[in-house]
């Protein structure tokens, strides 16, 4: 009997391939989302660290120089955090994207996986047949042949 056959085999090793691929990508951006998520939640506490030390040196009395220097490093720590939101933003829409092609990729895979699955099943329901047909074919020999006989005796 012949050997079972998907003859889009080499399709669905292909979608297989490009989903890990795609699996890993997504591991990647992961990690870089939770680096820069990382990184804007310690510029937003040393913002807050540099507010309370600029209150400090407003009530104790600090010349206006170190204190214009204190509000010069709050404004670059604003527009910092403006950056890492900006870049949060940036990596999280890759990151759904990402899981949108990955979300894709599965179902292609899985449709493959099915038609694979109803092929099997269909082959398997076509040796079955075969293999009832030499039944029935061997049966109805025997039968003959045993006719056969009792007329000869």
């Amino acid at each position: 009997m012949k050997k079972f056959l998907f003859k889009f085999e080499s399709v669905l090793k292909n979608i297989v391939l490009k989903e890990e691929i795609v699996q890993k990508e997504l591991s990647i951006i992961v990690a870089e989302v939770d680096a820069r998520r990382n990184a804007l939640n310690e510029a937003l506490s040393e913002l807050e660290i540099q507010k309370e030390i600029m209150k400090e040196k407003l009530q104790s009395g600090s010349n206006i120089a170190t204190i214009s220097l204190s509000n010069d490093f709050i404004n670059a720590c604003l527009n910092n955090i403006k950056l890492l939101e900006r870049d949060l933003l940036e990596a999280e829409r890759k990151l759904s994207e990402t899981r949108a092609r990955l979300l894709e990729m599965v179902k292609n895979r899985k449709v493959m996986e099915t038609l694979k699955d109803r092929s099997y099943k269909a082959y398997l329901f076509k040796i079955m047949k075969e293999e009832q047909k030499f039944i029935d074919e061997v049966s109805t020999q025997r039968f003959f042949y045993k006719e056969r006989v009792q007329q000869v005796l």
